[in-house]
């Protein structure tokens, strides 16, 4: 097209040919005229400095090959993302969307990694899933095996006698079908065998467990499976306890194996109560005012 097609003078009225009715009574119908406000926005009448919208086939401003903005990132006259200092290029989430340096690590309820619904501290942080805390259990209970092992060898001179009579009374009452004659093992003709035992026991795992979750909040078996356990609604840290959070959640849940003896499925419904409790809570858990989260990304 000329230039001298575009330059008929802004605001000039454009009149179109006369449409005649169908009735074909040769009455000419009413003429529209249109009022172009000022040149295109697009096409060879385009005002000097107005982008062109693309046609079809036609590459879009910016360049083959450039990298798109990320969604909801402002874009610079060429259509290049624009960081958060207004520099073309530049990323303000740092590379890949990790936290930048010297920024907190995300927890799974940080940064987009938890999915909606699943239960949180307070401060966001995910809470424990109940098979972790099943696995963190049982690794627990192979390294207490293990210590207690190696405490009662060394003690064996002390207790070996007593629980060595014990065991052949039950063997004897056994062969001879009278198992209802066997006195207890805390019976005092075996000593004190039985009780040292038990305290023995019950002392190292005690100590086993408020020590590591006084100083560093989990014991072995939770640091295994990425488990902390903090104070209720304070999953970010810092991960220990007080010596009376640690000694009352322990000392709970002490008793509660001990009533276990009489009522043996409390220790049961303690473990399965967090599948059933909005905060993942265990009864000691509940005493001691605690949580168990998960701090794995």
């Amino acid at each position: 097209m000329s230039r001298a097609a575009c330059s008929r003078p802004a605001g000039t009225p454009i009149r179109r040919a006369a449409s005649w009715s169908a009735t074909g009574t040769g009455t000419p119908g009413p003429s529209r005229r249109v009022r172009r406000a000022g040149r295109p926005a697009s096409g060879p009448c385009a005002a000097p400095g107005t982008q062109q919208a693309p046609t079809y086939g036609q590459q879009a401003p910016g360049g083959y090959g450039q990298p798109a903005a990320p969604y909801g990132q402002a874009t610079g006259p060429q259509g290049q993302p624009v960081g958060a200092q207004g520099q073309p290029g530049t990323n303000p989430y740092g590379p890949q969307g990790y936290p930048a340096a010297g920024a907190p690590p995300y927890y799974r309820s940080q940064g987009g990694f938890t999915p909606y619904g699943v239960p949180q501290t307070a401060d966001g942080v995910r809470l424990a899933g109940w098979w972790a805390r099943f696995g963190s259990l049982i690794v627990d209970g192979i390294v207490l095996n293990i210590i207690n092992s190696i405490v009662l060898w060394l003690l064996s001179s002390t207790i070996s006698g007593g629980m060595e009579r014990w065991w052949n009374d039950i063997m004897s009452a056994a062969a001879s079908g009278n198992t209802s004659a066997v006195p207890l093992p805390t019976d005092p003709q075996y000593g004190h065998s039985f009780v040292i035992l038990l305290t023995v026991s019950v002392v190292i795992s005690f100590a086993y467990s408020v020590l590591l979750q006084k100083f560093f909040a989990a014991t072995l078996g939770q640091m295994l499976f990425g488990l902390r356990v903090v104070p209720v609604d304070h999953g970010t840290g810092p991960y220990r306890l007080s010596w009376s959070t640690a000694l009352i959640r322990n000392g709970v849940y002490a008793l509660i194996q001990a009533a276990s003896y009489v009522v043996g499925f409390l220790i049961v419904v303690n473990g399965l109560w967090p599948l059933f409790q909005r905060r993942r809570q265990t009864w000691h858990d509940m005493v001691a005012r605690t949580q168990v989260v998960s701090i794995r990304p």
